[in-house]
């Protein structure tokens, strides 16, 4: 699932992405990953918070994460 994030504010702001308005559930670990800077950025449950700068997009892909790999 990919997701932007856009902020046409004139100031930075800490914006969330709830899961669950994905149709994701809430209980499962997803790894969220940057896909403008091509890196992951952790594993998150129910939701993901991030700062975007003033206008400018925040771009991330969410997949279930994987255990005991």
């Amino acid at each position: 699932t990919a997701v932007a994030l856009l902020n046409r504010s004139p100031v930075a702001l800490n914006m969330t992405v709830k899961f669950t308005l994905l149709n994701l559930n809430p209980d499962v670990s997803f790894t969220v990953r940057d896909l403008w800077l091509e890196k992951d950025l952790g594993q998150f449950k129910a939701e993901f918070t991030t700062t975007v700068e003033t206008h400018d997009t925040a771009m991330i892909s969410l997949t279930p994460a994987t255990h005991g790999l």
